[in-house]
């Protein structure tokens, strides 16, 4: 039926109940009344003074459960109610014959098979011949209204739940920053209720003046109609972080502001100790012997040490800063660096010992090696690389002269740096002086000897694995980290680079041998300072972004629509209801 029109019906079927006029004397006629409210989607009917009923519309019928079999042997109102209703409906039927007017009253309404639902009844007595002989009334079905009724309380206990929740002072304020609403974080901040800020103006709470700030955001927020943040200070010495949002009316009006406000004290002071820590793991990066980059994940240069400037040829950190690292790398690597190592980075966390070639800033070219690795935000999120090179020219130089001759480049190897061995059928053939002088043996102790005996335990599987692999023509990485064994029992960590070649005529392995003490030293800072700086990061993220998530949720779950809009009346944002 349409609204209107159900409207308008109820209104003359409750007049006429009102009137307290017969049905047999309705200007609609009783055959017309009755066939009036049959059609109506409410309760109506009649009883006697006993509350015996009388007369039910089909609706009744429909609502209680029963039949008009049921009716004919008889219906009394008192069974339509719950037991917990009884005494005070027998008390209201009372009145109502006595003269008095209740107007509307809830009752729990109970169905033939004693399922229940919550009413509210409208009676008036019948008046026959000066007497009252009975009741005629209307009965509503509110079981709809309720469940909007209790599904608003919810809402509201959630919001004034999520609200009074948060770590933020959220704080709704009208145009002249008069305090409308605000939690109860905001009360505990100046150690008040939310209820004693009702009715001040914010500016006096907190800023103990009599006019509002000049650079408040809340006040530009106003002024602009856009949402506006920024830091201030309180005479106590407290600094926080605010944020207006301007709140407009369905037309667009500006009605009033929300201010969310967070105290950043400590987080201020964690900075400064933040950038004093940075300082030192900036001493210790600008006295690498080796050049570190830190870029973001597409590659931009976002820092360089003073040796990677040397290295590049530059000499401040501001020639370099923004330009793609991959720019230094020659165009032969440069499509291998932008897709296989990125990827082998993205998914493995770490990239080590990738070698290609460096471009100089005069045009020069030198090989390096370089090990990087992913630095993560507070969500394990990748946000940047860090990365050591080294140049290894001298490495790969030896690699080539070896490969050309090995007498006439021995004096090479022997005064090389790095631990150079020829390994051959499972022992020592040919052992350098700095292997040597790394493991602490005389020559004679060591060359023949089996090289799985110098080679720390947990390695051992890994490592001749490789070995026999390598032999036999598989594919397999030729750099990698072992730890091996002084003489004294010391574990030494090292890189090795591993090579077939032909040595007297017959296969056999050569590998370089590079002490990464101090580098493994280096990359243990490192990581210590990249665990602070994801740490700070965390704690200075992870506040900020609860309270938007917060708010958001605040916004999505209100009954009501919320929407944000610019000056023009263009939507920004706005809830789920809206």
């Amino acid at each position: 039926m349409d609204p209107a029109k159900l409207s308008c019906a109820n209104g003359q079927l409750q007049r006429e109940i009102i009137e307290g006029g017969r049905m047999e004397n309705s200007l609609l006629g009783e055959e017309r009344y009755r066939e009036f409210v049959d059609s109506l989607p409410q309760i109506v009917c009649e009883t006697d003074d006993k509350g015996n009923i009388t007369f039910a519309n089909r609706y009744a019928f429909e609502a209680f459960g029963y039949t008009r079999e049921d009716f004919d042997r008889g219906l009394n109102v008192f069974q339509m109610l719950i037991p917990e209703d009884l005494d005070r409906a027998a008390k209201n039927i009372q009145r109502v014959l006595e003269g008095e007017n209740l107007g509307g009253i809830e009752y729990t309404a109970r169905r033939k098979d004693g399922s229940t639902f919550p009413v509210i009844i409208h009676v008036n007595p019948i008046i026959r011949e000066n007497k009252r002989v009975g009741l005629r009334g209307i009965i509503i079905d509110i079981t709809e209204r309720k469940r909007m009724e209790e599904a608003l309380k919810r809402a509201e206990r959630e919001k004034a739940l999520i609200l009074d929740s948060i770590a933020e002072d959220v704080i709704y304020q009208d145009k002249d920053h008069r305090i409308i609403w605000t939690n109860r974080t905001a009360g505990k901040s100046i150690s008040l209720t939310a209820e004693q800020l009702v009715g001040h103006f914010c500016y006096e709470v907190w800023q103990k003046r009599s006019e509002p700030c000049v650079d408040c955001p809340v006040v530009k927020a106003l002024e602009t109609g856009k949402p506006e943040e920024g830091e201030m200070t309180t005479p106590d010495g407290r600094v926080w972080f605010i944020r207006g949002y301007p709140v407009k009316d369905e037309k667009g009006n500006l009605i009033g502001v929300v201010e969310i406000t967070l105290e950043i004290t400590e987080r201020r002071r964690a900075e400064e100790a933040l950038r004093e820590s940075e300082g030192k793991y900036r001493s210790l990066i600008e006295t690498s012997p080796d050049p570190i980059t830190l870029t973001d994940l597409d590659g931009k240069i976002l820092m360089v040490n003073r040796q990677g400037l040397k290295t590049l040829g530059y000499e401040t950190e501001e020639e370099i800063i923004g330009k793609s690292g991959f720019e230094f790398i020659a165009p032969e690597d440069r499509r291998r660096a932008e897709t296989e190592i990125m990827q082998q980075l993205l998914e493995t966390g770490s990239a080590h010992n990738i070698e290609y070639k460096i471009i100089k800033r005069d045009g020069t070219v030198f090989p390096a090696e370089t090990n990087m690795s992913l630095i993560f935000d507070a969500h394990g999120k990748p946000i940047a690389i860090i990365g050591v090179s080294r140049d290894i020219t001298e490495r790969k130089r030896a690699e080539e002269a070896l490969r050309e001759s090995e007498a006439k480049y021995s004096a090479l190897v022997e005064n090389s740096k790095d631990g150079i061995i020829i390994i051959q059928d499972g022992v020592l053939k040919f052992i350098n002086t700095a292997s040597i002088d790394l493991v602490g043996y005389k020559p004679e102790e060591i060359k023949g000897a089996y090289f799985l005996d110098f080679i720390a335990p947990d390695f051992r599987e890994i490592v001749l694995k490789r070995y026999n692999d390598r032999l036999e023509g598989r594919e397999v990485p030729s750099i990698y980290e072992i730890e091996i064994l002084s003489k004294e029992g010391k574990r030494l960590p090292v890189e090795i680079n591993a090579a077939r070649i032909n040595f007297e005529g017959r296969p056999a392995d050569l590998v370089f041998i590079r002490n990464i003490a101090e580098r493994k030293r280096l990359e243990k800072k490192l990581r210590e300072y990249a665990e602070r700086l994801e740490e700070m990061v965390e704690e200075r993220t992870r506040e900020l972004r609860e309270s938007e998530e917060k708010l958001r949720a605040i916004l999505a779950s209100s009954p009501d629509a919320i929407a944000v809009t610019d000056l023009n009346g263009n939507v920004i944002e706005c809830n789920q209801a809206a």
